[in-house]
């Protein structure tokens, strides 16, 4: 089969055309997978994000609890020393008081050989 020079020469802009088209074509699939490789880059950076935040949220849960374990073993020591203060009030109150009967039966018992003293021994005259 032969083709004229007319035939030919369209099937010469076909092919030009489809060589356009496709160089175009192939332009744009470049670009989209350009982009794909960067969505992909972009992807493992937020998981690799997403894996840090967690572990950091991991490590603040923990910090967390032992911090509401230290705060309550401080209000028991807290609860235990105040319970300590308060008998040692009471215990403090107590001696004070029996030290204060104590002095005032010595000040009675003072006032009372001065009283005899006095009675027994003859003025000076």
């Amino acid at each position: 089969y032969y083709y004229t020079a007319r035939e030919l020469n369209q099937l010469n802009k076909s092919f030009l055309t489809l060589q356009q088209t496709t160089s175009s074509k192939d332009i744009e699939i470049s670009n989209l997978s350009n982009q794909v490789t960067s969505l992909e880059s972009t992807l493992a950076a937020n998981t690799a994000q997403h894996a840090n935040v967690d572990a950091i949220t991991e490590t603040l849960q923990s910090e967390v609890h032992s911090l509401r374990t230290s705060n309550s073993e401080l209000q028991a020591q807290a609860t235990s020393l105040s319970s300590s203060l308060s008998s040692l009030r009471k215990e403090k109150e107590s001696d004070l008081l029996d030290f204060e009967r104590r002095l005032h039966a010595s000040a009675s018992e003072i006032l009372s050989l001065k009283k005899s003293k006095s009675s027994t021994t003859p003025l000076p005259p």
